[in-house]
């Protein structure tokens, strides 16, 4: 019931059951984005296994890629730009209208 697609430097969406939402994501230096969306995937595997709320888990994914592609080094984040970009993360509920 989950879907998360990756818009670059745009951020992302995300589905989570009948739910919509947009995730702004700071703007970086990109240096490296080989990697970045299993980095995403990681992100989303670390906070369903600590039981986040799913807020959470579209901030930890959308960093962890994010963080990915600031880093010369494939597969690499380093740990503080992963907090500082969580930080800044934007989450929008698109809410439907019938």
């Amino acid at each position: 019931p989950n879907i998360f697609v990756s818009l670059g430097e745009n951020g992302g969406f995300v589905k989570h059951y009948s739910q919509f939402y947009t995730v702004k994501i700071p703007k970086i230096h990109a240096v490296n984005t080989e990697g970045s969306g299993d980095a995403t995937v990681g992100g989303i595997l670390n906070a369903l296994d600590k039981d986040s709320s799913f807020n959470e888990v579209m901030k930890s994914a959308m960093a962890a890629g994010t963080a990915n592609a600031m880093e010369t080094k494939t597969g690499y984040i380093h740990t503080q730009n992963f907090k500082n970009i969580k930080k800044q993360i934007q989450i929008n509920e698109i809410l439907a209208t019938v």
